[in-house]
């Protein structure tokens, strides 16, 4: 019985230090504005398609991402937003940067071709070594405003 418990306890013990490790090492997102309380930044990196982070209308603005330790990218995959229900926004051209600290170290810049209902990806090569965040420049849009479903960094 105490072999049971001790186990338990343990499993329990190792499962909170994963959770931990996974919630503290996630990016964290900030943005320039938004669009309302159900498009926060944090929409853009929740791995969900179906969320986004949209910018108030007839706005230009940014996406950053802060990692929680430096790392080496390859390259950023944007998702366009389109807002589901009215599919009446979406970004047009975009610029990335990535940082090492205050610096400025890779930029990439890519145009969306226009408002599509499902997936619209946009593959932008950016390389650079340990880089601490990312800035995603919304420099034009489609109909009402800009904004982004989702962001990957390989």
């Amino acid at each position: 019985m105490r072999a049971r418990v001790g186990l338990a306890a343990g499993l329990a013990l190792v499962f909170m230090a994963v959770f931990l490790w996974r919630l503290w090492g996630r990016p964290v997102a900030s943005a320039s504005a938004v669009y309302s309380i159900h498009h926060p930044a944090a929409n853009a990196i929740d791995g969900l398609m179906a969320t986004e982070w949209l910018l108030p209308n007839a706005t230009t603005g940014w996406l950053q991402i802060n990692f929680s330790s430096p790392r080496t990218i390859h390259s950023v995959r944007l998702m366009n937003a389109h807002n589901i229900h009215f599919q009446d926004r979406a970004s047009e051209k975009v610029r990335v940067i990535a940082y090492r600290g205050h610096q400025p170290v890779a930029s990439a810049e890519g145009r969306f071709a226009a408002i599509v209902a499902g997936p619209s990806p946009l593959n932008l090569i950016l390389r650079a070594d340990s880089v601490t965040h990312i800035r995603i420049d919304v420099l034009s849009f489609f109909k009402s405003g800009g904004g982004l479903a989702e962001v990957e960094v390989h």
